[in-house]
């Protein structure tokens, strides 16, 4: 049988704080490169990310549906599967690569966290490739591969990665969250952080109740904001919402920090602003999304709304513990969007 050939092109984006915008009548130089994929190519096997909706089918025989946005992995190696994947099959004795002779295994995770276990299914190669558009990471670089039918290279959309601007606030609220010491220097926040160098925590890591502070002072820094003097108050002011759309940003739909893009601006309101024992309640909390977390004053693997004291709230008719902070807004500036 004839192998097909799928031609792709395979258009290499960059992340480096260096891409500045585009001067007007200058041309984004790019690298292109141009490959062809068959049955037999290694090239195939790799890290997708599905940019539509695909149905995919289980080991089991059933036909799924998988959202876009999910991360595919299509397997050189089927040991990356294991009837665990799919207890049904247990029960018939095949593998999963028995179970998918016919067609390509991959595995399908919701994280791009390689180290977190996905769940197998079986493809086509044409249901894979057809795609209009597939993102494929590769080491850490954003890789648009498209099919030669589809738009120009020119017209596809770059992925959130390309936002300009992005590496510097990353590095300014690194900086500023792990020079502290150097920033802050009034009496309570000084002895704030000699009590982390006293407890030997990290001071990267170690809050002094001065998110607004070092967020807002982070966004100047990176010149996404004119100035301290446009974000006024703390993060339950109405008036830092109000300077960060006077200057550029835009609020996003979502009701979680998880949802939200890197580069975002958070911030959070609490539930029990006078709760005994959190200090910060009364002030809420404001904190940007970063590949490393989230970072304000102090760098955290996760968001506010996970750590710290607990209130009791009524959420469907019943009574639940949640901590005392929840998403009251999220603000991303343009070109970053609000989501994929």
């Amino acid at each position: 049988m004839k192998r097909t050939v799928f031609s792709f092109v395979l258009l290499l984006l960059a992340t480096k704080a260096s891409h500045a915008a585009t001067p007007p009548g200058h041309a984004v130089k790019t690298k292109i490169t141009s490959i062809g994929v068959t049955a037999t190519e290694e090239s195939f096997f790799g890290r997708y990310r599905i940019t539509n909706s695909m149905k995919l089918m289980s080991l089991k025989g059933t036909n799924q549906t998988v959202a876009r946005g999910a991360y595919l992995d299509v397997l050189e190696d089927s040991s990356s599967c294991t009837n665990e994947d799919d207890p049904d099959l247990e029960e018939t004795g095949r593998s999963p690569k028995e179970a998918c002779a016919w067609g390509d295994l991959v595995r399908v995770s919701a994280d791009n966290d390689e180290s977190v276990d996905g769940h197998c299914f079986c493809t086509s190669r044409n249901n894979i490739l057809a795609q209009e558009k597939i993102v494929f990471q590769q080491d850490g670089v954003a890789v648009i591969a498209i099919r030669k039918s589809a738009k120009p290279v020119a017209d596809v959309a770059p992925p959130k990665a390309a936002v300009p601007y992005l590496e510097k606030l990353y590095t300014a609220l690194e900086k500023n969250a792990c020079k502290k010491d150097k920033i802050a220097t009034d009496a309570t926040a000084v002895r704030r952080i000699k009590s982390c160098k006293t407890r030997k925590k990290d001071l990267c890591s170690c809050s002094i109740l001065r998110c607004a502070q070092f967020t807002k002072r982070s966004l100047v820094d990176a010149g996404l904001v004119s100035s301290i003097n446009d974000l006024p108050g703390d993060a339950n002011s109405p008036n830092i919402k109000k300077g960060l759309e006077k200057n550029g940003f835009i609020k996003c739909s979502i009701s979680e920090p998880e949802e939200a893009p890197n580069g975002a601006v958070l911030i959070y309101h609490s539930h029990n602003s006078s709760l005994k024992g959190d200090a910060g309640a009364p002030y809420g909390h404001i904190e940007v999304k970063t590949p490393k977390g989230y970072v304000s004053d102090f760098r955290s693997a996760n968001p506010r709304t996970s750590y710290g004291k607990m209130v009791t709230v009524t959420r469907g008719g019943k009574k639940v513990q949640v901590f005392n902070r929840y998403l009251a807004a999220a603000y991303v500036k343009p070109p970053l969007r609000c989501k994929d």
